[in-house]
């Protein structure tokens, strides 16, 4: 049976520990000695005492009379929960001071049952609930006052060996509490302005504050100790050795197979191509065995868009060519890396498209190397691999007609004047470009970002990884103390982190502005300051006491009624759907306090019920200046350019990422049993692959942070959440002005029926910029509208963007949906990709587009056609 913890066994314990640790040394020894409890319901370990130093073997009655003590102060609800655990973290000491072994905990179980619901009326946050003291600063209150003196008073704590000794200055008292002769507890009471009541006052405890009104504890905070982001040391040499691997595939009946790999390794080009072995397999299998090599060892394999494309084809292959395990590394369904061995020899795949998120030609362009060329996919069946005649059609080699693509065309067919086309060397010479001009776009990349930064890339992954470790090896500095935060205040956190704000105002407009701010996200890191050092945890209504306080808090929101374009958002529920959307009412949510103190401006109330403060500062703004003035000065051709644009936009989303990642693994029938009946693990997800083999996604449920590394990840949600909501607030001023009408927004974006004043409009971080003028358009939702736009020269096009369809839509079709219950049947291809089987099927499916009523409500004339919208109204006290 579980228990409460009591002085009985808090004594057995030490008594347990003094038996097997101090026994096991000789009379000399010392140590330093932390006494600290498991609540099993939280998952939580608490410190009850402070650090004892120098005991030695005579201390053990003092010792068990401060943890007595320590114990007896802290809150009713720690006394009255269940604690699986004590735990007493020590290091022993020799009699110089010298460490004599490393810091260790030994842990003492009394019951190791899981806990059940006995104490229900436990609060969540209790792993700080302050210390169980009298609430006034009237001193007979304490206990019995056995010595006064001037400003001197001694208490004796009553049914306690220890006293209080006070200290009377200046309205303030300097409380030690006294055990034994060793100070167990400082605490400081001021006196507050309440009509000079003794029990209105501030206590401070270590890093606790707690505000008392009347006798009642109004308001708490404590300040939480966090692991920083730390310096990156640069990198002394670039290790520049690296392949590039590519596969083309063709259709048949809407099933995707390989036919052509190549490898390229910076010198030599290796192609296997399918008519020349029995079976795709065998060649997958026959290119793999190639890769791994001797003189490959230990190097990295990019190949682009390897996450949702090519890793669907190998993942079999690898895994049935080798005896070890698989383990890949993924992230919000993204390959991030796949370490590989095959006998001795070892790899890693990389997906170079989360490095240079880009199309390869556009890559090719802007690093200035070979460009690759154009190929006929849509000609090669499976009976015609070996084909040599008349050069294919024109369809056969593009998904759309347009002028550059025919000039393409005419380019490419005229090298076969005279002579017959050959499928197979056509399409190895197309798959070796691929390789090669991937392969030099890396190289250029990694060169240049070398001599700008001394980073090496291929230590990191993604992009926004690098932009991290160029940040933290070029820009940070040693007094800016980034906060690591993962657990509860990850989670936290995550509530307010909402993104960017895309709405629909008005569905329907003629002469309509579009304009895109500059770098909207590095303008606001490069000018605003942004959370840093420890967060300090609070509860209570924070702007009561203090005039501006900075940091995330949640709050009690009520709106003004009548606004047309509500500037907070939220996650609500409606109709079964959560949705990000900004209402009118009231409601609860978690949002930044410049985001707060801006909204105030515009009407809105509030009312804190806790949350996180911060020191602030400025620290992305040498980051931001380098490289905006790399992009500046350079042209959009020069690599340098399209380095500068792709860092700059790539660093705040590192800081927001995900700290509980999920474990994979590649395993057999037998191994993966042990998983499913591991204790300790909890599958996620199980694929079944084509060779009877497992990819199990799992986490670690009893210590959740055994495979986080915190030089890996420094995740620092709090600064992700402050740069969106500090571009939310930039965006405001815009979405609030009465001098124009505004019909659509999107994070960075407006469209209004007036031009901004010129001197919101310009080439520098914050500045507008004029995208478009539309003679006519509409905004039928979120990343769907389209209108009529207008060139320079009068002449006019149509600018359609709708998210998820690839296919033309007319801008009539488009208008057609502003009627009543209208909609657009369309067809588009989807790619379903099947790891199990080893391929990707492609079908033709039905689009269905509509006007949706998810972000504000529609607002039709007596025509039923759509006119206008509105705000939700919600009410969530």
């Amino acid at each position: 049976m579980q228990r409460i913890l009591t002085n009985e066994i808090i004594e057995d314990a030490l008594k347990k520990f003094w038996f097997d640790v101090i026994n096991n040394h000789t009379n000399n020894i010392k140590l330093n000695i932390i006494f600290k409890v498991y609540f099993p319901e939280h998952e939580k370990f608490k410190s009850i005492s402070t650090m004892q130093k120098d005991i030695t073997v005579d201390d053990f009655n003092k010792l068990l009379l401060i943890f007595k003590e320590m114990w007896s102060i802290q809150s009713e609800a720690y006394k009255e929960s269940i604690v699986s655990k004590i735990v007493f973290g020590y290091r022993i000491i020799s009699d110089s001071g010298d460490i004599k072994s490393k810091s260790k905990f030994n842990k003492h179980d009394f019951n190791k049952r899981s806990y059940s619901t006995l104490v229900d009326n436990i609060i969540n946050n209790i792993d700080w609930k302050g210390y169980e003291l009298p609430k006034t600063m009237d001193l007979n209150a304490w206990g019995k006052l056995k010595r006064i003196s001037e400003n001197r008073v001694t208490i004796q704590k009553a049914n306690s060996e220890a006293i209080y000794d006070v200290l009377i200055k200046n309205n303030k008292h300097y409380i030690s509490l006294i055990i034994g002769g060793v100070i167990i507890l400082s605490i400081l009471d001021t006196m507050d302005k309440c009509e000079g009541k003794l029990n209105c006052f501030k206590r401070e405890i270590n890093a606790s504050i707690y505000q008392y009104k009347n006798g009642e504890l109004i308001f708490k905070s404590i300040e939480k100790k966090c692991k920083f982001i730390t310096q990156l040391p640069k990198s002394k040499n670039l290790k520049n050795k690296f392949l590039t691997l590519d596969l083309e595939t063709y259709n048949d009946n809407g099933i995707l197979f390989v036919y052509c790999i190549s490898i390229y390794d910076g010198e030599f080009k290796k192609t296997f191509y399918l008519s020349d072995y029995d079976n795709s397999i065998i060649m997958l299998e026959t290119a793999i065995r190639y890769l791994m090599q001797d003189k490959y060892n230990n190097q990295i394999v990019y190949i682009h868009n390897l996450s949702h494309f090519d890793s669907i084809f190998i993942i079999n292959i690898l895994a049935e060519l080798s005896d070890h395990d698989l383990k890949p590394i993924r992230r919000d369904g993204k390959l991030i890396n796949l370490p590989y061995q095959l006998g001795s020899n070892k790899v890693q795949f990389r997906d170079s498209y989360l490095i240079l998120p880009s199309s390869l030609k556009k890559l090719a362009l802007g690093f200035n190397v070979e460009l690759k060329g154009i190929f006929p996919h849509y000609f090669v069946k499976p009976n015609n691999l070996n084909y040599i005649g008349e050069i294919p059609e024109y369809n056969y080699f593009f998904d759309k007609f347009n002028e550059n693509s025919l000039l393409e065309y005419n380019n490419y067919k005229s090298l076969f004047n005279n002579k017959l086309w050959n499928l197979k060397s056509e399409a190895i010479k197309y798959c070796e470009q691929d390789v090669v001009t991937l392969y030099q776009v890396i190289d250029v990349f990694a060169i240049k970002i070398y001599k700008l930064f001394k980073v090496d890339i291929h230590n990191h992954p993604t992009l926004p990884s690098l932009a991290m470790a160029i940040f933290r090896s070029n820009f940070l500095k040693l007094n800016w103390k980034i906060p690591i935060i993962t657990g509860d205040m990850y989670d936290f956190f995550k509530l307010g982190f909402t993104g960017g704000s895309v709405d629909v105002y008005k569905p329907y407009g003629v002469n309509i502005y579009r304009y895109d701010v500059n770098s909207l996200y590095p303008y606001v890191m490069h000018s605003l300051p942004v959370p840093i050092g420890n967060p300090s945890y609070f509860e209570g209504d924070i702007l009561k006491l203090k005039k501006k306080p900075y940091g995330i808090f949640e709050v009690i929101v009520t709106s003004p009624s009548d606004m047309k374009v509500p500037i907070l958002q939220n996650r609500f529920k409606l109709n079964d759907i959560t949705s990000t959307i900004a209402p009118v009412g009231t409601w609860k949510g978690v949002y930044h306090s410049n985001e707060i103190f801006n909204a105030i401006k515009y009407g809105y109330k509030f009312e804190v019920i806790r949350g996180y403060t911060f020191n602030s500062e400025i620290i992305f703004k040498e980051y931001v200046n380098k490289l905006y003035n790399i992009k500046k000065n350079t042209n959009s051709g020069n690599p340098e350019y399209l380095i500068a644009k792709l860092l700059l936009n790539s660093l705040f989303g590192k800081f927001g990422m995900n700290p509980n990642f999920e474990n994979h693994i590649v395993v057999d029938d037998a191994k993966a049993i042990l998983y499913e009946n591991n204790i300790n693990i909890e599958i996620s997800d199980v694929t079944l692959l084509d060779n009877n083999k497992l990819w199990l996604s799992y986490v670690k449920k009893n210590d959740k942070s055994i495979d986080f590394n915190y030089d890996n990840y420094n995740i620092s949600i709090p600064i992700a959440l402050t740069i969106t909501a500090n571009a939310r607030v930039y965006m405001s001023q815009f979405k609030l002005n009465h001098n124009y009408e505004l019909f659509y927004s999107d994070t960075d974006s407006l469209d209004i029926n007036k031009k901004l004043p010129s001197k919101y409009v310009g080439s520098g971080l914050g500045k507008f910029k004029l995208e478009h003028i539309f003679k006519e358009a509409v905004f039928l939702a979120p990343k769907v509208y389209g209108g009529i736009a207008i060139n320079n020269d009068n002449s006019t096009y149509e600018l359609i963007k709708v998210k998820g369809y690839k296919n033309i839509i007319s801008f009539d079709d488009l208008k057609s949906l502003l009627e009543l219950n209208s909609k657009l049947v369309l067809h588009q291809e989807k790619w379903y990709k099947n790891y199990t089987s080893g391929n990707i099927t492609i079908k033709n499916e039905i689009y269905t587009l509509s006007v949706t009523s998810n972000k504000r409500e529609l607002i039709y004339n007596n025509s039923k056609i759509l006119i206008d919208t509105k705000p939700f109204s919600v009410n969530e006290k």
